[in-house]
């Protein structure tokens, strides 16, 4: 279950189960794998956190700091160079690419708490904005 969830719907936070699949094709990038790892690596015997801080590993790692570590690896994927400067948000990333990858919208909604396709369609979906410069297209037309 995630702990402490920011979305809330109707002035209530909503809490909803993660089940994280394996990967067997890609270890290297299997959550399931990797978090097996954890739990045995023997530095997790002064820990109880799933992410720690390196300086103080007695410590959980501020929300701040892992939001900053995702957004960092975010703003070096193709999805950032194609919108420009405004860096994407990974509710928006990852929700673009289950779709491209099959998922059906119901389940990107309600994974992604979207409140309605209508508000992620009309304000989140990528896929659907334009990564041309429509205004130079133009003006470099004109005689």
């Amino acid at each position: 279950m995630i702990v402490a969830p920011k979305e809330t719907r109707n002035g209530r936070r909503i809490y909803k189960d993660l089940t994280l699949l394996p990967l067997p094709d890609d270890v290297e990038l299997c959550p399931v794998h990797t978090f097996k790892a954890l739990l045995v690596h023997p530095s997790r015997a002064t820990s109880d956190f799933l992410f720690v801080n390196s300086r103080q590993p007695t410590q959980p790692l501020a929300v701040t700091t892992l939001s900053t570590y995702v957004r960092s690896v975010l703003y070096l994927s193709p999805t950032a160079s194609q919108v420009g400067s405004r860096l994407p948000s990974v509710r928006s990333v990852a929700s673009d690419k289950a779709l491209r990858n099959g998922v059906p919208l119901d389940e990107v909604l309600l994974m992604g708490n979207w409140s309605s396709s209508t508000v992620f369609n009309n304000h989140y979906r990528r896929d659907r904005q334009t990564v041309q410069n429509i205004s130079a297209a133009v003006i470099n037309e004109i005689p």
